[in-house]
């Protein structure tokens, strides 16, 4: 129900990308925000969801969700886990899809989410026209996942942080080292915390319903 009066806080805050899933039921009312708003043209991520192992099931979830938002094509089309598809033996299927989608003009650009390196190693031979240019994981100080950085760094994909606060636990944001590293920088915890990612070029993916954070 506050979906829409987020996004447009976030519109006049600056904020000129928004990250979306069917998983998180709120697709039209984001659409209709956008289309509310004098913004042209976000940039919009959407996903498949795990759901779909079959590569018509993972078509007709793209043309959903384009339809929910009121778009005609997105701008990064992700897929949101690795683990049904890879149970399916159906990850080379669905990605040629998703490439064919792209050469029809539904995407601009693929990438993946939840993407371990073995998911990347598995994936990235049946690629035929083009690579994943994201893969959005949870990455901070306690789960920093440097090999999955080297992997990434290494084959030309961009790591985009979620969940880089932890979810709000405690255990991150009350960690003795991290508050004392964030006072002696003049930092709040959540501040250093994103800036932690973005220093090692890992860029990041806010959930924001707060306008002054969102400003």
């Amino acid at each position: 129900q506050e979906t829409a009066q987020h996004l447009q806080t976030g519109l006049l805050a600056g904020i000129r990308a928004f990250d979306t899933a069917p998983t998180y039921e709120n697709e039209n009312e984001v659409g209709q925000a956008l289309r509310q708003s004098s913004v042209e043209n976000p940039f919009l991520i959407i996903k498949v969801p795990k759901k779909a192992t079959r590569a018509k099931e993972a078509r007709r979830e793209v043309a959903a969700s384009l339809r929910r938002l009121g778009r005609t094509k997105a701008d990064l089309v992700l897929l949101h886990w690795p683990c049904d598809l890879i149970e399916a033996d159906t990850l080379g299927s669905v990605w040629r899809e998703l490439e064919g989608m792209v050469a029809e003009g539904y995407a601009a650009a693929l990438g993946v989410s939840n993407f371990s390196v073995g998911a990347l190693r598995m994936l990235l031979p049946l690629c035929r026209k083009m690579y994943p240019v994201v893969n959005q994981i949870e990455r901070h100080c306690l789960n920093p996942q440097w090999n999955l950085v080297d992997y990434c760094t290494n084959h030309g994909i961009l790591l985009q942080a979620h969940t880089h606060l932890g979810s709000g636990a405690s255990r991150l944001l009350g960690h003795p080292l991290i508050c004392d590293i964030a006072k002696s920088l003049s930092l709040q915890v959540p501040e250093m915390l994103l800036r932690w990612n973005l220093s090692h070029g890992v860029s990041i993916v806010r959930k924001c319903s707060s306008k002054h954070r969102q400003e």
